[in-house]
């Protein structure tokens, strides 16, 4: 879980608040999973309430939900069709899709690792912000850091 860093909640101490990344880039990587079939039918780029955007996307007869952290570039794809099982991809499936998915400058995150538990390590790299926020909401596992609605 070296990925988690100062920030990643969208907390802050103040002047130490990371500056949102440019949701346009991610683009580019939601349309490198299949351009051919893949079309964008939503996009939530609002960060009020929460630190992640998200797209919502038609890939062949199935819809799928991109996210991406805000503030690191850390990204996520969900199922939301009720043809196919919901939830988010596994890592083989998440392997089928991408040969390399750091190659395009993404860490992303298979269904395994966002169950992953939190521990005091990890919780250990967050600010005083970011841990009044988390006593408050109580995240549980990675996907409740890194994709949050914590107003």
């Amino acid at each position: 879980m070296d990925y988690i860093k100062r920030g990643i909640t969208g907390f802050a101490d103040p002047g130490q608040r990371l500056t949102p990344l440019h949701a346009n880039s991610f683009l580019s990587f939601v349309h490198g999973t299949d351009p051919g079939q893949l079309v964008l039918t939503w996009e939530d780029i609002d960060l009020t309430g929460k630190n992640y955007y998200w797209f919502l996307v038609r890939y062949g007869e199935e819809e799928w939900s991109f996210f991406l952290n805000a503030y690191y570039p850390i990204a996520a794809i969900r199922r939301e069709s009720p043809k196919s099982h919901f939830g988010y991809l596994t890592q083989a499936e998440l392997d089928s899709l991408y040969r390399d998915p750091n190659a395009l400058g993404y860490t992303l995150l298979s269904h395994e690792m966002l169950e992953e538990h939190l521990t005091q390590e990890v919780m250990s790299r967050l600010d005083a912000a970011e841990l009044k926020q988390a006593r408050y909401w109580q995240p549980r596992s990675v996907e409740d850091l890194v994709f949050n609605n914590w107003d």
